[in-house]
């Protein structure tokens, strides 16, 4: 039995499912609370309700060891119905490009952030904004920012910074650099705005990472939980993360693929 810690003793878990069918494995992590009669009778209000939270009569003791059956549930598709995860991100748009506060909300329109006798290694990255059910999404604007090949960012111009629009079939093409180390691990961060018909605009702010095989095998530290899905236990079980040396290298360019899933159906 776990010791008394934050209010009720108390253990963490983490689950995954098979991958499947699927591009990822399905994550989920939580808590099982173990109160005793009195904490059970008098519940911190942060557990009120939760069915984590068992009741002592659901222990049975049995020789001389403590027996209790408790159900973990996925809140996952069936495989095969054709429906996608969507992509990990935020919908605050200002908590999230706090880290990196762009010169101006109007960034230019343009499909390549490469600039006369810019350094570092060429970089194409396309792929779809797509619905949950793997519909394109038309229209969908896209900005992008980076660092530059040594970790800088512009913050007072546009450089390493643009926007774009998809058309009928959700595809975007990006023309870049590999940017340089920033916040752990190279990265493009993206801000995704689509409109919904009858809705309020969806938006999504994530990044898509360029990293090596050796990183990808790193377990992700509490730090870095800002910029990764949260229950990730490796970077490499988050699908953003691109093993960079394991992508295509075509006329000079490093080409990956990455499509965007909406929380839309």
């Amino acid at each position: 039995m776990p010791g008394r810690y934050a209010g009720a003793r108390h253990f963490h878990y983490l689950l995954a499912s098979p991958r499947g069918e699927r591009s990822q494995p399905a994550l989920q992590s939580g808590v099982i609370y173990f109160p005793t009669p009195e904490e059970f009778a008098a519940p911190p209000s942060y557990v009120l309700g939760l069915p984590e939270f068992l009741s002592p009569e659901r222990l049975v003791p049995k020789d001389g060891v403590l027996h209790v059956t408790y159900d973990l549930v996925l809140d996952i598709p069936p495989e095969g119905d054709g429906r996608l995860t969507p992509t990990f991100g935020w919908d605050d748009l200002p908590d999230y490009r706090g880290y990196y506060p762009p010169p101006s909300p109007t960034p230019p329109r343009r499909n390549s952030l490469i600039e006369p006798g810019m350094a570092g290694e060429r970089l194409t990255l396309t792929g779809k904004v797509l619905t949950r059910n793997g519909a394109p999404v038309a229209g969908a604007t896209l900005e992008f920012w980076q660092p530059d090949t040594s970790g800088q960012y512009d913050r007072t111009g546009y450089r390493m910074r643009g926007s774009q629009r998809t058309g009928a079939d959700g595809v975007y093409r990006l023309e870049t650099i590999l940017p340089g180390y920033a916040a752990g691990i190279p990265h493009v961060s993206y801000l995704a705005t689509a409109q919904v018909p009858s809705k309020e605009p969806i938006h999504l702010s994530a990044a898509v990472f360029f990293a090596t095989a050796k990183e990808l095998g790193r377990s992700v530290s509490r730090a870095a939980r800002p910029l990764v899905r949260p229950n990730a236990p490796t970077y490499g079980d988050d699908p953003a993360f691109l093993d960079v040396s394991a992508l295509p290298r075509v006329a000079g360019a490093i080409h990956a693929t990455y499509d965007i899933v909406l929380d839309t159906p």
